[in-house]
């Protein structure tokens, strides 16, 4: 059953874009590990996302550079990019439960992502999220910051005219989670049920429907 948010619009929520609200993480890995497969390093899919979750292309491709001990192809990122497109024509859909909830939810809504601002704009419209956000997008390649530095949330903070003690970001990645606290905006950390685990410093939640209800009741409670 979806629980109703009462939350007025004196709150920004800074969505995350891969992993919460569009199911693309699996998609950038597939793509990668192919990449890697070419230059001789074998990945698991587990190890992927490890390496991979939320994290800039061009620092995961320096990555398998480091694994493989040699250079990438000089149009590594346009091939990932390319065959990551490619998978995504057919299995792009937006996390389970989320149109519900940002349905629901009265509160002004943003989007941060590490993501360039085209395909920001292309998942949400291919996933039919794109009405709740209009303008509200905020690239790391237009400020030239990715995570897991601050500025991005900060500048969509400061942006959209809310106070960073008004803020709480939702996120999936540890980079996504080390720049919310660098910029000390709460955040609540989405994952799945297998991946799910608490720190002090953050609460996750293994359901998106859980959402409004954890905004309402603040970082301190969990519901997974």
């Amino acid at each position: 059953m979806m629980i109703k948010s009462s939350q007025t619009p004196d709150r920004l929520v800074i969505f995350d874009l891969d992993g919460v609200l569009v199911d693309a993480q699996g998609a950038e890995s597939q793509a990668l590990m192919r990449l890697g497969l070419g230059m001789g390093v074998e990945l698991t899919d587990e190890l992927a996302d490890d390496l991979f979750s939320g994290k800039r292309l061009s620092t995961c491709i320096a990555l398998l550079e480091e694994l493989a001990g040699t250079s990438a192809p000089a149009d590594a990122v346009d091939i990932v990019r390319s065959t990551c497109e490619q998978i995504l024509r057919t299995t792009l859909r937006p996390i389970p439960g989320v149109e519900q909830v940002l349905a629901c939810l009265s509160v002004h809504m943003c989007v941060a992502s590490n993501s360039p601002r085209g395909i920001i704009h292309s998942r949400l419209e291919a996933t039919g999220l794109a009405e709740y956000f209009g303008d509200c997008i905020y690239s790391a390649y237009d400020i030239g910051f990715w995570k897991p530095d601050p500025h991005l949330f900060l500048w969509a903070a400061e942006t959209c005219g809310y106070p960073t003690d008004r803020c709480v970001v939702i996120e999936d990645s540890t980079v996504g989670v080390q720049a919310s606290l660098s910029a000390d905006i709460p955040v609540l950390r989405y994952s799945s049920p297998a991946q799910h685990a608490e720190t002090d410093e953050v609460t996750s939640f293994c359901d998106m429907r859980h959402l409004p209800a954890l905004l309402e009741a603040g970082p301190s409670h969990t519901l997974c």
